[in-house]
């Protein structure tokens, strides 16, 4: 094997460890549309990103959040790593068709979970 092989190999090595580096960065984020989630009471409530500007009442409160899962199946679990350990409070709302909404701890602010309409 001349140099001129063994630089070639030599750059094309170095090239698939950056597109492999740039490619892990990305493994585990959402896209922007794809809002946190969280199994409570047999259904997923998701992120509407509105933040309560009150703190609940601590007798709201109803959990952690944990473990994390692809899709939440199982209560308390959430598709967000970033949830994990959070509290969530119950948020009752006669808006809301289900009467009720999650209020979720997300970096240091109260976060509004709906229920998944699909």
């Amino acid at each position: 094997m001349g140099k001129k092989d063994w630089w070639a190999r030599l750059a094309a090595l170095a090239l698939m460890l950056v597109v492999v580096s740039v490619s892990m960065c990305w493994m585990g984020r959402r896209p922007e549309a794809d809002p946190p989630s969280l199994m409570h009471g047999g259904k997923i409530y998701v992120s509407t990103g509105q933040v309560l500007t009150a703190e609940p009442a601590e007798e709201a409160r109803c959990g952690t959040a944990g473990p994390v899962a692809a899709v939440p199946s199982e209560e308390g679990e959430t598709d967000d790593p970033d949830l994990l350990g959070a509290a969530y409070y119950v948020l009752r709302d006669r808006r809301l068709a289900d009467g009720d909404a999650l209020v979720v701890e997300m970096d240091r602010e109260w976060t509004v979970f709906v229920p998944s309409e699909g």
